[in-house]
């Protein structure tokens, strides 16, 4: 075979191949969502991406990830797409839609420094130790009510676990656990260290979760004042 011919029939094979690329928006509601194709990341909502149907059966794995909502995925084949194409500026264009569910275990909570953290607090030196444990005991009881163990002279406090349940999607729940700990850091000068103990239970199992509960976010911020000299 000549040169030439081997070139044409190159270039008619590309050609042949390339028209079995189906190229396709994929959208999210609500957009600016991390978008994986067969477990490969490929951009964030809207994106367009290349499918290749030179096998007329293949099946693609779209996935749609944002925080604060429920991961998805959609299951992208040549079928699936004949049934999602619009008419825009005159052109037929092919989409994928992706709707995600809010995940209220982050929308009603908030990171905290103090999440899973020990976080000291200098204690202002003028106040007397019988003040600042007044002070530390009525802060701490304003959003953790029950105590379970509360000992002045070692200058430790533990709170009962609150639980909350939430929604994630449609169907599922999840558990979410804080427990509010304190113990003293330095007799001298004073320092007290707090922590909010803060897990997650997805699947009977009970993992970190680096956030706390809305209503609990400003205890740490509620401390400082009570107990931080003021400049």
């Amino acid at each position: 075979m000549s040169w030439p011919r081997l070139w044409t029939l190159c270039a008619l094979i590309a050609l042949a191949g390339c028209n079995t690329i189906r190229v396709v928006e994929i959208r999210t509601e609500p957009t600016g969502a991390e978008i994986l194709v067969d477990d490969q990341t490929v951009g964030t909502s809207p994106v367009t991406y290349g499918f290749d149907f030179a096998d007329p059966d293949a099946i693609y794995k779209v996935t749609a990830r944002k925080e604060g909502y429920v991961p998805s995925r959609k299951r992208v084949s040549q079928l699936h797409l004949d049934a999602a194409a619009e008419e825009r500026d005159g052109t037929e264009r092919e989409f994928v839609l992706i709707k995600l569910d809010e995940d209220e275990s982050w929308t009603r909570t908030l990171p905290s420094p103090c999440a899973n953290q020990w976080v000291e607090i200098q204690v202002d030196p003028n106040l007397d130790k019988k003040q600042v444990w007044e002070r530390l005991v009525d802060t701490v009881t304003k959003y953790y009510p029950d105590l379970s163990n509360l000992d002045s002279e070692g200058g430790y406090i533990s709170a009962k676990p609150k639980e909350k349940r939430f929604s994630r999607g449609p169907t599922a729940t999840v558990l979410v656990r804080n427990q509010f700990f304190c113990s003293m850091a330095s007799p001298m000068p004073l320092a007290y260290k707090v922590k909010i103990e803060s897990k997650i239970n997805e699947n009977g199992k009970w993992e970190p979760f680096d956030r706390v509960f809305q209503e609990d976010a400003p205890l740490l911020a509620d401390l400082q004042a009570q107990l931080v000299a003021q400049e």
